[in-house]
């Protein structure tokens, strides 16, 4: 079964409709908190690094949920039984795991810059300036954990979703 084209528009609608404001609140949250989160960080068990870790789980297991809630949506019929949800349940689960994606990402990703980058003069107290002056070792260990959990919850999502059942193949 495939989605028809109102099907596809209504999904792309939602998810934008959800999406664009969601961002924009988490960028400017996460510029709101500066200081915040910085202290967050610092006083997080396992430290900054504890704390960027704990962000990059929040942030790829949602997404993880996020996208075996849209592969559900899309294909019903490989969805094993124990795992069929309503279609307004399936919403809600896709808009509230999307926003903790959103909302966990947010600091991460702006924390990022491109390799080579010259150094830029910034305070201390934002996440920022603070993971890469004081706490340069945190950087690897979330960017490590995020792609590993998303690498290894992908390969789980193809297994339990996207191949097709033996009894869909038996049709």
């Amino acid at each position: 079964m495939s989605l028809t084209e109102a099907e596809q528009r209504r999904a792309a609608a939602l998810g934008t409709a959800v999406a664009v404001p969601a961002l924009t609140g988490a960028v400017l949250l996460t510029l709101g908190l500066g200081e915040r989160l910085t202290s967050w960080a610092r006083d997080w068990p396992g430290g900054a690094a504890g704390f960027t870790v704990t962000l990059a789980l929040a942030s790829a297991v949602s997404l993880l949920v996020l996208a075996a809630t849209c592969l559900m949506y899309a294909w019903p019929e490989r969805t094993p039984d124990r795992l069929r949800l309503p279609a307004r349940a399936r919403t809600v689960c896709a808009v509230l795991a999307g926003l903790v994606a959103c909302f966990a990402s947010v600091p991460l990703a702006m924390t990022l810059r491109r390799p080579g980058a010259r150094e830029l003069g910034c305070d201390p107290n934002e996440l920022f300036c603070y993971l890469h002056t004081e706490e340069p070792g945190a950087m690897p260990v979330w960017i490590g954990v995020f792609l590993t959990v998303c690498l290894l919850g992908s390969l789980g999502l193809y297994f339990l979703l996207a191949r097709p059942r033996a009894a869909a193949r038996l049709r």
